[in-house]
């Protein structure tokens, strides 16, 4: 069992998320420096799995400087949110009737972090 689906286990058994669990969960997100795939899925899924639990402030920051890093820092299309990231980040959002606060957080925090914010984001926030 690799140390991502310890902390996953963990996330999905616990009622409580706390600092600790959340800085371990980003510590190994961010242990080689890249945010791939695997990582943003890794956050997508948790996020939806921990929405009605008591959740630490510090969740928001890591699924937003996760969903920012994979999105912003990649090869394609550094600092730019293109149509394919733009639709990626709609699905996951849109899976809910509402976006949640996290979503929002994080949603904010792209638009805040680009030139150009694609308007189909821009529809979703509050």
């Amino acid at each position: 069992m690799t140390e991502l689906e310890r902390l996953k286990m963990l996330l999905i058994a616990l009622k409580e998320v706390d600092a600790a669990l959340v800085k371990s969960v980003e510590d190994e997100l961010f242990a080689n420096q890249v945010i791939g795939g695997r990582e943003v899925r890794f956050v997508f899924e948790m996020n939806h799995e921990v929405a009605y639990k008591a959740i630490d402030s510090s969740w928001r920051d890591l699924y937003s400087n996760v969903v920012a890093s994979y999105v912003l820092n990649d090869e394609r299309t550094p600092g730019v949110i293109d149509e394919e990231e733009c639709q990626l980040i709609e699905k996951i959002v849109k899976q809910d009737t509402a976006v949640a606060e996290v979503e929002q957080y994080m949603l904010k925090h792209l638009k805040d972090s680009v030139k150009e914010f694609p308007p189909s984001l821009e529809k979703l926030l509050a």
